[in-house]
């Protein structure tokens, strides 16, 4: 049987409402579900805010046709471009929103419309100092959007993305980037969707169009604030498999330490597959598909409520490595 990880839909929805009721008026709301969701299951999530969103960003072309084929209706977006003019024809014949970030998207892009039958929506993505994908500076932009504007695809938006938006000098220099890269823009298209902040950016204050908007959405912020308060969605619990009493000196699950004195352990089916981290194995004795717990426990443990923020700690990484991995093995239920 597979962990079971609970899906509060109630939460999700508090989320929703509360970062809709601090953006200014006018601002659009995409939740970003990638990688289902943040593990939280992306078609049944998307649905759930279809009232509360004005579109979707994903990662894949295969991601936001999963959202089409799950009903939603609503505009989305595939962050990292496309790999060829084959993806870009899935994506446009599903009515997604594209990316044009390097010179590679722009020569698919372009290719692709001579041949396709549906307009080619895109956003361009521009580089204001994270250096991922983006077209670097006013000139290669310039360049960028004559092609565009010469061909047959619809430009509907443009974006960046912080890199560290905690930190106001770092934010403002960003933004006068993109406010430069933006007034290029509109000279070829006029009125676009303007759009830089994701969770942190939006905790530090934004007034472009649109927000880009994922962990807040499933409970958790990416730094400490008081100005929003949000609910974590996902609760992760699994079954007990036995407990068993390990004698000082004897081996326990893999590798050739001994145990320094006796203690009672319970055994979970909770391994990597599940998001385990192999760091903590000192805490934690491992196998691949279970580990151990110290002390006795009946038919359940819980491995995840409330607390994805210190299993990243522990873990040493991010909340949302702990949350795509934790629940990426599990039936997911949901829950009013």
């Amino acid at each position: 049987m597979k962990n079971i990880a609970e899906i509060n839909v109630n939460n999700l929805i508090f989320n929703a409402q509360n970062i809709k009721g601090k953006m200014k008026e006018g601002q659009k709301l995409f939740a970003v579900v990638k990688a289902d969701a943040y593990g939280h299951g992306a078609e049944r999530v998307s649905n759930y805010l279809y009232n509360y969103v004005d579109g979707y960003v994903v990662c894949t072309t295969e991601e936001g046709i999963g959202l089409r084929r799950s009903g939603i209706d609503k505009e989305i977006l595939v962050l990292y471009g496309v790999i060829d003019e084959g993806d870009l024809l899935n994506a446009t014949e599903y009515n997604l929103t594209v990316t044009i970030g390097c010179q590679k998207h722009l020569k698919i892009v372009k290719n692709a419309s001579r041949i396709s039958k549906k307009p080619i929506k895109v956003h361009i993505a521009v580089n204001t100092g994270m250096n991922r994908i983006g077209f670097d500076g006013v000139k290669q932009l310039k360049r960028v959007c004559k092609v565009l504007k010469d061909s047959k695809i619809a430009v509907e938006g443009i974006y960046s993305h912080y890199y560290n938006p905690c930190n106001k000098s770092h934010l403002i220099s960003q933004q006068n980037k993109f406010n430069e890269y933006i007034a290029v823009a509109k000279e070829y298209f006029g009125s676009l969707t303007t759009h830089i902040s994701a969770s942190g950016g939006f905790i530090m204050g934004d007034s472009y169009d649109a927000l880009r908007i994922g962990l807040l959405l499933y409970g958790y912020t990416p730094f400490n604030t008081r100005r929003i308060k949000v609910k974590p969605v996902m609760k992760v619990v699994t079954d007990v498999i036995l407990t068993r009493r390990v004698a000082k000196n004897e081996h326990f699950l893999y590798g050739s330490d001994v145990m320094e004195k006796a203690n009672a352990y319970t055994l979970i089916r909770y391994g990597y597959a599940d998001g385990l981290n192999r760091c903590v194995s000192n805490e934690r004795p491992k196998c691949m598909d279970i580990c151990a717990v110290k002390g006795r426990y009946n038919n359940k443990f819980t491995l995840l409520y409330k607390n994805a923020v210190q299993l990243a700690k522990k873990y040493d990484t991010i909340t949302y490595e702990v949350l795509t991995k934790i629940g990426s093995r599990c039936e997911k239920i949901y829950k009013r």
